[in-house]
């Protein structure tokens, strides 16, 4: 809980010193990388929860160029 309440200070404290930051356009591209990673996890994990390991996740991504 205190994470998800240092990140909104640290976001809000960002926001304050660039006005830009908070911008539609830079939230969205964020999310957009976010996005790709957060698939990325979402597929180990079942494999971790499955009783196995991937090793490919890091040659995906870095092929995958993010």
């Amino acid at each position: 809980m205190l994470a998800y309440v240092l990140a909104l200070v640290m976001f809000g404290a960002i926001t304050i010193d660039s006005p830009g930051f908070a911008a539609w356009s830079h939230v969205s591209v964020v999310l957009e990388q976010a996005a790709i990673l957060g698939f990325a996890a979402i597929g180990e994990t079942f494999v971790i929860l499955g009783g196995g390991l991937d090793l490919s996740v890091p040659g995906m991504m870095s092929t995958a160029g993010s």
